[in-house]
């Protein structure tokens, strides 16, 4: 059956609760402390002194079960950063260990300024043969110039 052919056989509310069984809730940082089970995602960006490229390295971790699938996706920026991509799957990778997945992205700096990067994780992360998606959220703060 074709995606049209079931959007007009389903009802929009049964299509809304199907949407949302596979997605799970975004993680923040004092979430992370009360549930340690949960994936955990850190973004550390380097300083400049002058604008020019930088660079930021975004690592996720998995506490319980194996990381079996994760990508980065940048979901905001200061006005003076520009991603030079917006999104690093799982081929772009680094390192892809059970536990541990790394990948660097790539911005510019247009400016001497200070501001903030947001980065949303999301993972697949798998208990023998258990697999659930969870999302995590990291922030840097970013400085360009003294």
């Amino acid at each position: 059956m074709s995606w049209l052919a079931m959007s007009r056989a389903v009802p929009p509310s049964a299509a809304l609760a199907m949407c949302s069984l596979g997605v799970s809730s975004p993680v923040f940082a004092d979430d992370v402390a009360a549930d340690p089970d949960v994936l955990r995602a850190t973004v550390v960006c380097e300083s400049l002194a002058a604008p020019g490229r930088l660079r930021c390295d975004v690592e996720a971790r998995g506490h319980t079960g194996a990381l079996r699938w994760a990508d980065v996706e940048v979901v905001r920026v200061a006005k003076f950063i520009a991603p030079l991509r917006g999104r690093a799957g799982p081929r772009e990778a680094a390192t892809r260990e059970d536990e541990l997945w790394r990948w660097s992205l790539g911005l510019v700096a247009r400016a001497r300024d200070t501001g903030d990067l947001t980065v949303r994780v999301r993972a697949v992360v798998c208990d023998r043969e258990t697999c659930t998606p969870q999302v995590a959220f990291a922030v840097a703060h970013v400085t360009v110039g003294p």
